[in-house]
């Protein structure tokens, strides 16, 4: 609209949207894997656990946002920061 030439408006918002969907999913695959290879059982387990709950929560609701609607967009956003700060739950049973 304003002729600034960003990644989203080349590519598109929706190919913008899943990429960025799959880098965080990425993101908490690894945080699966350094869970994984924890030293403490408990602390493997419940890191394991969180962070699948987690992608799988992301996963679910990512598929059901509408790229035409900004309420669901906006939704999403939001949605974004609660598991961010579910990560600060998380961090401390990382060993």
């Amino acid at each position: 609209m304003h002729g600034i030439k960003s990644l989203a408006s080349q590519i598109g918002p929706e190919r913008m949207f899943w990429s960025c969907i799959w880098l965080l999913g990425m993101a908490y695959g690894v945080s699966i894997f350094v869970g994984a290879t924890s030293s403490s059982t408990w602390s493997r387990y419940a890191t394991i656990l969180g962070h699948l709950a987690t992608v799988l929560a992301l996963w679910t609701r990512a598929k059901s946002v509408d790229m035409k609607n900004m309420a669901s967009i906006s939704s999403m956003y939001l949605f974004l920061w609660k598991l961010f700060y579910v990560e600060y739950l998380l961090l401390p049973i990382v060993r």
